[in-house]
């Protein structure tokens, strides 16, 4: 009971946590983790949504794209998006955690990764209107067929180049 009146210290209702599930209960409580750098609040990025159905169930769930870009593919259908930390921004948050910090202010987003973060964004989405599975090959194919065809990230929605963008993923 302490630590959950702790929890409210750190966080507030809506915000958006990365934690490990650590117990289940019969009365429905649940036991969660969130005290490390790996779990915690979650700033300065996107988050997407998909049926779980489509998450292929990975044996890494934070991974870290060839592009610039972290992701954490959720089992219950919710996929984080963030930029990749620098070196200077990991010791920083590195830092703050063992301050005993749970939460920190994000460093600013420049214009390149914030379309980096979109593009990916937009090739889960696509894979996910295409009822294909989702994980990191299949991400990166969409991304780099939709760099190679010109696509701006926003018009990577758009229904007449679907097919043609995510033929790499169905090869797969």
């Amino acid at each position: 009971m302490e630590d959950a009146l702790q929890m409210r210290q750190f966080y507030n209702e809506g915000d958006l946590v990365s934690a490990e599930v650590q117990n289940f209960y019969q009365d429905g409580a649940v036991v969660l983790h969130t005290r490390s750098i790996k779990y915690g609040k979650l700033e300065g990025g996107s988050v997407v949504t998909i049926p779980q159905s489509l998450v292929k169930q990975c044996k890494q769930h934070f991974v870290s794209l060839d592009c610039g870009v972290d992701i954490i593919l959720g089992n219950n259908g919710f996929i984080w998006i963030t930029n990749t930390k620098s070196p200077e921004e990991q010791k920083r948050i590195e830092k703050a955690h063992a301050a005993g910090a749970v939460s920190f202010t994000p460093a600013r987003i420049d214009p390149e990764a914030r379309e980096k973060i979109a593009r990916v964004h937009n090739a889960i989405v696509v894979l996910a209107q295409s009822f294909l599975a989702v994980y990191p090959d299949t991400i990166m194919d969409v991304y780099l067929n939709s760099l190679e065809m010109g696509l701006a990230a926003k018009d990577m929605l758009h229904l007449d180049v679907t097919e043609a963008l995510i033929q790499p993923a169905v090869k797969r």
